[in-house]
């Protein structure tokens, strides 16, 4: 049953949402009196959770020592799992409440409320209903409204520690680490090798100290940092000035270095790094001439990593979605450790005798210098060298060089970056290949049509060509023609002369050839008449 407030009270709560938007009002029945209002003054303290009823069992006069209610005695609690059981009823959560005690002494703000909120436009609101404390809950509100949590949503810290036990934060317990680490070391001198340098545009400089047995990551503030001059070089021995500590956002413990010494020698690491370095280079296998190309579309790639790293499934990711066609054929070996060096020389050579291998990518995922180490030493990268296909190297991040980087035919970023320098994309393939088909079928279509025209063009020509000739032959005719009957003798007969002819049929010109009785016949120009000559006239 619901209790019912009395008008006076839900006046006092009412004033309190004057002004304010409906929306952000909270309801009567979860409001507690307002501040300074006086309770009834027929009704007593402990009963102002809104009804009437007489408590079922009234609070004795003195209170024992461990504050317990007297027929409790010393039984266990009733709560078995340490979880606050929901609330039944709206409103106040319990009926029958010990005698209130002041809002300082129950940890309650002086206002009343247990926290604010800020809403929407820099409104600031009561806190939420849900895990309120209210003044009637008193010396039982951590147990009823613990910090945080709602009813039911989990252990309190006492069911947690044992007896005598406390429950930690962690921004405690970092703290109190990190106050007796700076408190039991002050500043002092630390020798070590630098690795893993990196300095930043603000000026600081982060590095890792390390020798055979530790490594401790440090920090070198821009102040200190310009002062120390030139950066020291990966692989330099260094004394450094240094204070520990706790770095408490990561829980890191590092040292603040504030003076960095160079000591006479650099360290082995080093050392022996440049001491392969100069051999290789000095055998020439750092030479650009020797670099062979890769090939456009390789079938069979051979893989030498680690068979449980995430390089090798980099790759297979990238090469199953670039070019399905491909087969990789893994040599496995471990990347990291003092077998490494030999394994990984081993699988070089085992390449050399698989067949049909169109292309060798040596890869290992990120890690420190240390890490990386193996793909600096000699049997390896002269192994590599010794590969009859192109080579990739895919060793480390991108900002990691390892020799072997030098000695391949490639240098691959990452795992990842290896895959796109050796196969080609099936997208850009097939696009390209639409392309050279477009092409194809447009240079087919203008070579038809320009050869087609090239026919026309050819005929119009070859007719104009023999219309030319012909008229050419006809005009030549025509003139031999008029030519021929110009200097026809037919001509001269049908103008009334005549041609003799002997009986031979010689054409008689003389009058010495017609002696008197000698036969010969005249051509006219209709015909042949036959004649004889009778004298001289």
């Amino acid at each position: 049953m619901h209790p019912v407030r009395r008008a006076a009270d839900a006046d006092a709560v009412g004033d309190r949402d004057e002004g304010r938007a409906r929306r952000d009002r909270r309801p009567l029945h979860d409001r507690r009196p307002a501040d300074g209002v006086a309770p009834h003054p027929g009704r007593p303290r402990r009963q102002r959770d809104g009804h009437d009823r007489p408590l079922a069992l009234a609070r004795p006069a003195g209170d024992r020592p461990d504050r317990r209610h007297p027929r409790r005695r010393d039984r266990a609690p009733g709560v078995r799992h340490a979880r606050v059981r929901p609330a039944r009823r709206r409103g106040h959560r319990r009926r029958h409440q010990p005698r209130g005690r002041s809002r300082a002494a129950a940890g309650l703000p002086p206002h009343g409320r247990r926290e604010v909120r800020r809403g929407g436009a820099a409104r600031v609101l009561d806190h939420a209903g849900a895990g309120r404390r209210r003044p009637d809950d008193d010396r039982d509100a951590a147990a009823e409204h613990p910090p945080g949590l709602r009813a039911g949503d989990g252990v309190t810290a006492p069911a947690l520690a044992g007896p005598g036990e406390e429950v930690w934060s962690v921004s405690r317990l970092v703290a109190d680490v990190k106050g007796l680490v700076e408190g039991s070391y002050g500043a002092l001198w630390v020798q070590g090798e630098v690795s893993e340098f990196k300095a930043y545009a603000s000026g600081h400089w982060y590095f890792t100290l390390k020798d055979e047995g530790a490594q401790v990551r440090c920090v070198m503030w821009k102040g200190n940092a310009s002062r120390a001059g030139r950066p020291p070089e990966n692989g330099t021995q260094v004394f450094a000035r240094a204070e520990p500590g706790i770095y408490p956002e990561r829980g890191e413990f590092r040292l603040v270095v504030s003076r960095l010494l160079a000591t006479a020698e650099a360290g082995a690491g080093q050392r022996e790094f440049e001491r392969v370095k100069a051999a290789l280079a000095r055998d020439g296998l750092f030479d650009e001439r020797r670099k062979r190309p890769l090939p456009a579309m390789p079938l069979v790639v051979a893989v030498v990593t680690s068979p449980d790293g995430a390089a090798l499934r980099d790759i297979q990711t990238v090469a199953r979605a670039r070019w399905p066609l491909v087969t990789l054929l893994v040599v496995p070996t471990r990347v990291q450790g003092d077998a490494a060096v030999a394994e990984v020389a081993r699988a070089l050579a085992a390449v050399n005798r698989l067949p049909g291998v169109d292309l060798c990518i040596l890869a290992r995922g990120g890690g420190s210098k240390e890490d990386l180490a193996v793909f600096n030493t000699e049997p390896v990268c002269r192994a590599l060298a010794a590969v009859r296909v192109p080579t990739i190297s895919a060793v480390g991040h991108e900002t990691d060089i390892s020799l072997t980087d030098l000695v391949a035919d490639r240098r691959a970023a990452t795992p990842s970056a290896a895959v796109e320098l050796a196969l080609p994309d099936q997208h850009d393939v097939l696009a390209r290949l639409g392309q050279l088909s477009a092409r194809l079928a447009g240079g087919l279509t203008r070579r038809t049509r320009v050869a087609a025209e090239r026919l026309e063009r050819s005929g119009d020509r070859m007719q104009a060509g023999i219309e030319r000739r012909l008229d050419r032959s006809r005009r030549l005719v025509a003139h031999l023609a008029a030519q021929l009957d110009a200097l026809s003798p037919l001509r001269v007969l049908e103008r009334g002369y005549a041609v003799a002819r002997g009986a031979d049929g010689r054409v008689l010109r003389r009058v010495a050839e017609f002696p008197p009785g000698t036969p010969f016949r005249l051509r006219v120009a209709d015909g042949d008449v036959a004649a004889r000559a009778e004298g001289r006239a």
